[in-house]
């Protein structure tokens, strides 16, 4: 995977990190409010903000909880609708 993999899942992890942001702001929530939302924990929630890419089991609870593709959060897609 080389060097190419890894600038791949460093962008990947900071648009992650932007996204999760930018849906906790739009929704005027506290960390625990969003953990709370999505069915996490707080520290969890605090680790994604740091630059912490999150599991597959949160991806699709923050995708379900804000309704929005999981490519979105990742940053494979521009397209932030859920389907």
């Amino acid at each position: 995977e080389g060097e190419a993999g890894s600038v791949g899942r460093k962008a990947m992890k900071e648009d992650f990190t932007d996204r999760i942001t930018i849906l906790i702001n739009e929704n005027d929530l506290s960390q625990r409010e969003a953990a709370e939302k999505i069915g996490c924990s707080r520290s969890a929630v605090r680790g994604w903000l740091d630059g912490e890419i999150c599991t597959g089991r949160h991806l699709i609870a923050i995708s379900s909880a804000f309704g929005v593709s999981a490519e979105w959060l990742l940053g494979l897609s521009n397209n932030r609708k859920r389907r």
